[in-house]
Parts: C-alpha cells; sequence; structure tokens
C-alpha cells in the first residue's frame, strides 16, 4: 500500500512539472510572438507587423516631407524638382532598416515624375523595381493595381502595344472592381482598345470602347469634358476602321470643339479622319475642307513637317483621286 502511495505521488510530481514546462513555454511563445521557439517563421524585415512595428518616426517624418514636396511640385507642373524631390527621398531611405516600403514608394514618386517629362524609358525601370518591390513584401497588396496600371500605360506612350496589353489586362480586372470608376478605368479601356485596333481585332476594340465612353459620361460629364471628348475620339476611331463612317462622323463632330479648344495632341487626327469619312460617303467637298482645316490647324500648332503632316497629304491625294474617278464615271 505504501508502495502504491508512493508511486502515485512520483506521478503526481512529473504532471507537476510537465504543466509547469508547458506554461513557461507558452510564455515564452507570448512574449516573442512565436518567434524565439520556432512556432513560427520570422516574417521579412520589412513588414509592419506588431512585432516589427513601424521604422523609426524621425526618418519617417523627413521620408514623407520629401515625398510631399515631389507630390506638390508635381501638381503645379514643376516636374524637375518633382523628380529632385523624388530622388531624395529614395536616397533618404536606402540606408535605413525595414525601409523595403519607403523604397517602393520613393521609386514610384520618381517614376510618376519622369512619366511626365516623357521619359518613358527612364520611367519603366523604376515602375518595375517599384512593383518587384512590393510584390516582394506583400503579393496581395491592393495599392499594386495603380503601378500596373502606370507600367501598363508607360509602355503604351513607348508603342510597345504587346507589353502594354499584357499589364492593362492585369489591371483592369482589379480596377473594374472599384465601385466608382476613375480616370485610370477609361484610359484603361481606351488605350487596350487602341491596341486591339492596332491588332486589327475590332471585336475586342469596340466594346472597350463603348464601354470608356458610357463610363466617361457617366462619372464625368459634368466635370470632365476632355475625358468625354477623348472616348468620343476613340469609340469613333473604331467606327471609321470598321466602315461604320456615318457613326464615326457623328462622334467625331461631337468631340473636336473640345479637342480644338484644350488643343489636345490628336485634335488634328480627329479632323483628319473626320474628312476620310466624308471620302468613303462620296462627300468630297466637305472630305477636303476638313483636310485644308487640318493642315492650317497642324500648321499653326507644329513649326516642322512631321508624320501627321505626311498623313494629311497622303489622305487629301486619296480623296481627290477617289473625287476624279467618280467624276470620270459619273460622266460614262
Amino acid at each position: 500500500m505504501f508502495g502504491a502511495f508512493a508511486g502515485a505521488r512520483h506521478r503526481s510530481v512529473i504532471w507537476s512539472f510537465l504543466a509547469s514546462a508547458v506554461l513557461a513555454l507558452m510564455a515564452v511563445n507570448i512574449a516573442t510572438d512565436g518567434y524565439m521557439i520556432g512556432l513560427r517563421p520570422r516574417c521579412k524585415s520589412s513588414c509592419r507587423c506588431s512585432r516589427h512595428g513601424p521604422p523609426p518616426a524621425a526618418w519617417i517624418a523627413e521620408w514623407s516631407r520629401l515625398i510631399d514636396a515631389s507630390k506638390k511640385a508635381s501638381e503645379v507642373c514643376d516636374y524637375k524638382n518633382a523628380e529632385a524631390m523624388a530622388r531624395k527621398a529614395m536616397a533618404f531611405c536606402q540606408d535605413k532598416k525595414d525601409n523595403s516600403f519607403e523604397l517602393s514608394r520613393s521609386e514610384n514618386r520618381l517614376a510618376g515624375a519622369l512619366d511626365q517629362q516623357h521619359r518613358y524609358v527612364e520611367a519603366e525601370i523604376f515602375w518595375r523595381k517599384s512593383i518587384d518591390l512590393q510584390q516582394s513584401i506583400s503579393p496581395n497588396y491592393s495599392g499594386l493595381t495603380d503601378e500596373l496600371f502606370s507600367l501598363a500605360t508607360n509602355l503604351y506612350q513607348q508603342g510597345r502595344y504587346t507589353e502594354s496589353k499584357r499589364y492593362y489586362l492585369q489591371a483592369l480586372p482589379r480596377i473594374r472592381r472599384c465601385e466608382r470608376p476613375d480616370d485610370n478605368t477609361i484610359l484603361a479601356c481606351r488605350n487596350l482598345s487602341d491596341i486591339y485596333l492596332s491588332e486589327h481585332d475590332l471585336c475586342a476594340a469596340e466594346p472597350l470602347a463603348e464601354d470608356a465612353l458610357y463610363l466617361a459620361k457617366s462619372f464625368f460629364q459634368d466635370r470632365d469634358e476632355e475625358q468625354v471628348a477623348q472616348a468620343q475620339h476613340n469609340l469613333a476611331n473604331v467606327y471609321c476602321t470598321e466602315g461604320k463612317h456615318k457613326e464615326a462622323i457623328a462622334l467625331y463632330e461631337k468631340c473636336m470643339p473640345v479637342l480644338i479648344r484644350l488643343n489636345t495632341d490628336n485634335k488634328t487626327a480627329a479632323i483628319t479622319n473626320t474628312g476620310m469619312c466624308y471620302g468613303h460617303l462620296n462627300k468630297f467637298s466637305q472630305a477636303l475642307k476638313c483636310m485644308d482645316e487640318a493642315r492650317r490647324l497642324h500648321s499653326a500648332t507644329c513649326q516642322f513637317k512631321d508624320g501627321h503632316e505626311q498623313y494629311i497629304d497622303v489622305c487629301t491625294a486619296e480623296i481627290k483621286r477617289a473625287q476624279k474617278n467618280d467624276l470620270a464615271h459619273s460622266h460614262h
């Protein structure tokens, strides 16, 4: 009996020791958030978890000041200063610990300032760096949509349409999930439509152009007339290519006054294409009148002969040839 009692007491001591050990391990685990004893993998130094927390406030405040200064410079079209401030912000945080998020945002800001100066090749480098760094920090980061869109637009401006299309197709579903579309949604639809048009994929180009116009009218009709005019111009280009010349003319004539008043880059193209549509409808006098107006407007804004002036000359010659053939047929 005494032996049985001693054995029970011995087992009780063992269980008490084990319970104390488990409690001690739990305490260590809670204190170290699971890292000290290897129950959870160590997270990246660039994260913002409860263990690492935000980086020291002193240098973050200075970094934020530089980024804000860059944004404000861009808002007043001082793009050189915007670039300089972004470069300072990037250099400032490069030698700091836990800097990945700030470095990515600095690269983002610098890329935007370079894009605004039409230095697209340089900007592309920093868009890609920003995207790669953000994906390494957090693959599901919601802000990545803006970077994908910006890189797609950058490549579009470089004329690298196949690459641009790939990034637009990644960004557009994310953009469309927003409750209220912004100008990025419309620009993505317009540029994708242009890309499909250049690939002669009219079945894909038309619905995107129609989406862009619908969104522009729905959300920007009263506060951004250029958005609506550009969307009308985009859809008119699709209709013109499809041979829907009357529909194209109707849209061109709606958007032209706005494009001319705002002095946009595509104002002359709109007039030229209107003339071509009139030519296809055998309305040659109206077509040639459009060509004269396109040439006059182009000469007023461009002091040297470029590709578009040559395009106007080619279109004019084509209209005159068609007019001559039409007159010859009418005499017979």
